[in-house]
């Protein structure tokens, strides 16, 4: 039970962490194009 957990939480951060970094990209890709 506690393996399972630990893959969720591992999982969701990592996900967490990426669409931060594509919203990051996406909002410095709009600036950029009206500018």
């Amino acid at each position: 039970m506690f393996d399972v957990l630990m893959y969720l939480f591992e999982t969701y951060i990592h996900n967490e962490a990426e669409l931060r970094v594509d919203q990051d990209r996406l909002e410095r890709d709009l600036t950029d194009g009206w500018v």
